[in-house]
C-alpha cells in the first residue's frame, strides 16, 4: 500500500473528492443508512448537498451511497438509475461480520488479490471487514429511457457481474447497490455483539485513472 494518498484523518477533504469523482454536479445522489433490523432508509440529495450531509453524519454508523445517480422518480431499484460513473467491487475477508465464508483470510489477502486484476482499480477503501473498490469511467454510463432500458442495463450488469466474479467479490454488480461511505463507521453489533465499531480506512484514490466502459468489457 505504498501509494496510499488518502488521509483517513482528513475526511472533510477526501470525501468530497471521492464523491465528485463518481457523480457530476447535476446528479442526484441517494444516501442510505442501515437501521436496526436491517432496514435501509434512502434519501436523495443534489450531489453537493449529499456531500454536506455525509460530512455532518460522519459519526453516524452504517452510512452508504447508492452506486448510480438517481432519476428522481419514486423508487430506488435498478430501473430508477439514470447513469453511473464506475464499476464497483465488494470483497470480504475473514469470518467476523459475514454470513458466508470468504476466500480471503486477511485484509492483506484481499488487497493482494485485487492488485492482480487485469485493470487497476481507481480507488479502494477498507470498510472494516472488507475492501470496496471502484473503476472510474471516462464518461458516465447511461441507462436509457429514464433508467430502465433493458439493453443498456443488461450490458452494464453483464460486465459488472464478470468483474465481480474475477475479483471473488460479493454479488454487488447491480447499479442501484449501496456501498459504504469511505472513512465511515461500520457497526455490525446487531449481527455479532462482540464485534467492535470500526472506522473505515482509505487505501488509494486516483481520480485520473479512468477507463472506457469498452476497456473493462474487453478485460473481463
Amino acid at each position: 500500500r505504498s501509494d496510499r494518498d488518502w488521509s483517513s484523518d482528513v475526511c472533510s477533504s477526501d470525501l468530497p473528492r471521492f464523491l465528485r469523482s463518481l457523480f457530476g454536479p447535476g446528479d442526484r445522489v441517494v444516501v442510505a443508512s442501515l437501521k436496526p433490523g436491517g432496514v435501509m432508509v434512502n434519501e436523495p440529495f443534489a450531489r453537493d448537498d449529499a456531500i454536506r450531509a455525509l460530512l455532518e453524519l460522519g459519526d453516524v454508523p452504517n452510512m452508504y451511497f447508492r452506486a448510480s445517480a438517481y432519476d428522481g422518480t419514486d423508487g430506488y431499484t435498478k430501473v430508477n438509475c439514470a447513469r453511473i460513473g464506475a464499476l464497483f467491487l465488494d470483497i470480504d475477508y475473514g469470518e467476523a461480520g459475514h454470513k458466508k465464508k470468504s476466500p480471503f483470510k486477511t485484509l492483506e489477502d484481499a488487497i493482494g488479490y485485487l492488485l492482480t486484476m487485469p485493470l487497476r482499480a481507481s480507488a479502494a477503501w477498507h470498510t472494516g471487514h472488507g475492501v470496496q473498490a471502484c473503476y472510474l469511467l471516462r464518461e458516465p454510463y447511461a441507462f436509457l429511457s429514464g433508467g430502465g432500458n433493458a439493453l443498456s442495463l443488461m450490458r452494464y450488469e453483464g460486465v459488472s457481474r464478470k468483474l465481480s466474479q474475477m475479483a471473488m467479490s460479493d454479488a454487488t454488480y447491480t447499479p442501484e447497490h449501496p456501498f459504504r461511505v469511505p472513512l465511515s463507521l461500520n457497526d455490525k453489533r446487531e449481527m455479532d455483539p462482540g464485534l467492535p465499531v470500526v472506522r473505515g480506512e482509505a487505501l488509494w484514490m486516483d481520480e485520473n485513472r479512468r477507463y472506457a466502459f469498452e476497456e473493462i468489457e474487453a478485460a473481463v
